[in-house]
């Protein structure tokens, strides 16, 4: 009858699918998954729109893209997705930050020779320290509470929303801002405040103090931008926009994710040089870190080209299947 039909169509949409046989690869995830959304009973776990239809169809058609998207979950991007962002945000900041405020208290240790100075120089570096950490912190919470609440959202499955998105692109960017204004404000206090306190600091050991917080300054911005830009664009933007598949911003985020790219790697080349122009300046006893400093800014230049490469060809995949020129 009409009835037991109907009652069989029912409870045939409460059977699960048949499983098919796999490869494992990324665009035959991306396609079971699509094709099951467009199956499913829910309104809710179905496709919102043709355009993510499409964009997910899409994605299929373009293995190293699907890859990105969904990486599958053994991979490392998708455990890095269930680690807490605050504390891979929090490492990628603060952790070039420490080391470069120890290398610096260690070279000018070296540099000024005559123990006042050096008494001076751990009062000022404990006031300047007591105020800086204590402010950049908050400000880096505030700007990294968009990544954490949009990877709670996309871990959760709900809508993540655009400004979420646009904080967890420009992360880095504002780590490296601010890690750099605080260094250059570093370097012109120091100096100001020995010669303030000793009449003897000389204009050369000023000089020094300032270029050599310049460098530590440059490492402060270099490495967590490239490091929160690597993950960033490999890890949490596909992250968030594999519920959706839609990004109206798309082409200008991966435009100024490139010209940044290109402004932080310049950044990253002109540290080696300002190391090489202390060690010619310095005094012996001091070419020892200078020396290391010059070695960790080359190690750091390649290390910054290949971020460079990895993150504009990885927006240029994602653009094949996002970006509106494509579509």
């Amino acid at each position: 009858s009409w009835s037991d039909a109907v009652a069989q169509q029912l409870a045939a949409r409460e059977q699960p699918l048949s499983e098919p046989q796999r490869l494992g690869t990324a665009s035959e995830r991306v396609l079971e998954k699509t094709l099951r959304s467009t199956l499913a009973h829910s309104p809710v776990d179905r496709p919102s729109s043709g355009a993510e239809m499409a964009a997910r169809l899409r994605l299929a058609l373009h293995p190293e893209a699907a890859g990105l998207f969904d990486p599958g979950e053994a991979s490392l991007r998708s455990r890095l997705t269930r680690i807490s962002p605050w504390l891979v945000a929090g490492t990628a900041i603060l952790l070039p930050n420490i080391a470069a405020g120890v290398f610096n208290y260690m070279y000018n240790h070296q540099e000024i020779l005559d123990e006042q100075m050096l008494e001076g120089l751990d009062r000022i570096a404990f006031c300047v320290n007591s105020v800086a950490y204590p402010l950049a912190i908050p400000v880096m919470v505030w700007f990294a509470w968009g990544l954490a609440r949009g990877v709670k959202s996309a871990n959760e499955g709900t809508a993540v929303l655009p400004e979420d998105v646009s904080d967890t692109v420009n992360l880095g960017h504002r780590a490296a801002l601010i890690g750099g204004t605080f260094w250059t404000i570093a370097g012109i206090i120091y100096p100001l405040a020995l010669w303030w306190m000793y009449p003897d600091f000389t204009t050369t050991q000023a000089v020094h103090f300032f270029v050599s917080l310049l460098i530590c300054g440059g490492v402060a911005m270099i490495y967590p931008f490239f490091c929160l830009a690597v993950i960033s664009t490999m890890v949490y933007y596909p992250h968030l926009l594999r519920g959706s598949m839609q990004d109206n911003d798309f082409d200008a985020r991966a435009q100024q994710m490139v010209r940044r790219s290109e402004a932080y790697l310049l950044i990253a080349a002109i540290i080696p040089l300002l190391g090489a122009a202390l060690l010619i300046s310095s005094e012996s006893q001091s070419r020892g870190f200078m020396l290391t400093a010059i070695a960790a800014g080359v190690i750091g230049l390649l290390a910054s080209f290949v971020a460079y490469r990895l993150v504009s060809d990885r927006w240029a995949r994602m653009g094949e299947v996002l970006s509106s020129r494509s579509s």
